[in-house]
């Protein structure tokens, strides 16, 4: 199947277009992997999933993470092993403007496709709330991987 792109299309729009159908090809046809809808950073050779909906603040955060000395394995879909280790998923970064506008960051392709699958030691919801000040609340493991089914990208065969 083709990328569905308008007749007259930016191409900042175009660029978000192909990676979304990227990103919809990938998980429709990866088979030895799980993907879930989720940013993945590595830190101290153990990975922190961050399992949200569009819009909670994975890219944000794993931005923040990396600038911080994270690797990033992903902001938009982490893929899972039957050990439970992440693989990394190179993609361009797509943010969205105030207006939410959606757009790829120039330069911001990952050289994650050269770092090895790591081990999940984190798993942590989002919920993001406009003006709110952070807040942590520990879950126990049964929240976390019902948190992680919930953002697990289907496949349809």
């Amino acid at each position: 199947a083709g990328v569905p792109v308008p007749g007259h299309v930016e191409p900042g729009a175009l660029a978000v277009a192909l990676q979304d159908w990227l990103d919809a090809e990938v998980t429709r046809r990866v088979r030895a992997l799980v993907p879930v809808h989720a940013a993945a950073v590595i830190w101290e050779g153990r990975a922190a999933l961050f399992p949200a909906t569009s819009g909670s603040g994975k890219t944000t955060l794993a931005r923040a993470l990396t600038a911080q000395g994270a690797a990033c394995y992903s902001d938009e879909l982490a893929f899972l092993d039957r050990e439970g280790r992440v693989h990394a998923y190179p993609r361009h970064v797509i943010t969205r403007d105030p207006d939410g506008a959606r757009r790829v960051q120039q330069g911001s392709g990952s050289d994650a496709r050269r770092l090895p699958p790591v081990p999940v030691g984190w798993i942590v919801g989002l919920h993001f709330e406009p003006a709110a000040s952070l807040r942590l609340t520990p879950m126990p493991s049964s929240e976390a991987v019902l948190l992680l089914l919930a953002n697990t990208a289907f496949r349809l065969d």
